[in-house]
């Protein structure tokens, strides 16, 4: 910093910009941790779509790295058959180490 103090301004913008973010995304997880300790109810559409909205607008905001990591902790494996090609199946685990 003290050889290139004009970065310092740009640096500090985002630097709060990523803190905000981080800030939001805690609330958000928070939320969606909400949900899943209801104990013993089940799980409502409802929910799992909001959780399924949240996690793409996540996706999107972020880098390719991290979505690949995401993606590994719940997705089994990815099968293609080119017989039929409009068929993906994509089977999913969902443990409580993932949630």
């Amino acid at each position: 910093m003290e050889d290139s103090p004009e970065l310092f301004p740009m640096l500090k913008d985002r630097l709060d910009e990523l803190t905000e973010k981080r800030r939001q995304l805690h609330i958000r997880e928070n939320e969606i941790l909400g949900i899943f300790q209801q104990q013993g109810e089940p799980i409502q559409v409802k929910d799992v779509q909001q959780i399924l909205t949240s996690l793409d607008c996540f996706l999107i905001q972020s880098e390719k790295k991290q979505v690949k990591a995401l993606y590994h902790t719940f997705i089994e494996k990815i099968t293609f058959d080119p017989n039929q090609k409009e068929i993906l199946p994509i089977p999913m685990r969902f443990t409580p180490t993932v949630i």
